[in-house]
């Protein structure tokens, strides 16, 4: 069994008898016959066996375990692979650069994509600006130099 197959499972449990619970490799939990929500990290199996034991002293158990639908995993695979063919940003220095719109998707550049007075309010208030666009190793923006 790899820890690959456990998941964490939450086990709400009402009425019953007082019984500690400790399922291999968990630290244990008391339920005294009220209201208890234990998480334990078990296989499946290991959480059929739990739920069996606690319904055994009379109690009513919800267990439940956090899966991705069918459709979060092909979101999950997709998003995945999304940028193996090409590079997440046209270069290193965009994420830290005064112009970087991650809205912008097409380039993630301001320099390229914003209005005029957008840019030159940005170049009279901010020093940065002007030095991100004299480093640009894609030389966007020149214009406004």
């Amino acid at each position: 069994m790899s820890v690959s197959d456990k998941r964490i499972w939450t086990f709400i449990v009402q009425d019953g008898e007082k019984i500690k619970v400790q399922p291999k490799g968990n630290l244990p939990d008391i339920h005294e016959g009220g209201l208890s929500v234990f998480k334990f990290v078990l296989t499946d199996e290991q959480a059929e066996e739990t739920t069996a034991l606690l319904e055994k002293h009379g109690c009513s158990v919800k267990a439940t375990t956090e899966r991705q639908t069918e459709d979060q995993a092909a979101e999950r695979s997709r998003l995945a692979g999304a940028f193996q063919d090409s590079s997440v940003f046209p270069c290193a220095r965009c994420p830290e650069c005064a112009w970087f719109d991650p809205t912008q998707v097409e380039s993630y550049c301001g320099a390229e994509s914003w209005p005029r007075e957008s840019a030159s309010s940005l170049l009279e208030h901010i020093s940065k600006a002007r030095e991100d666009l004299n480093l640009c190793p894609l030389e966007k923006g020149k214009a406004y130099l």
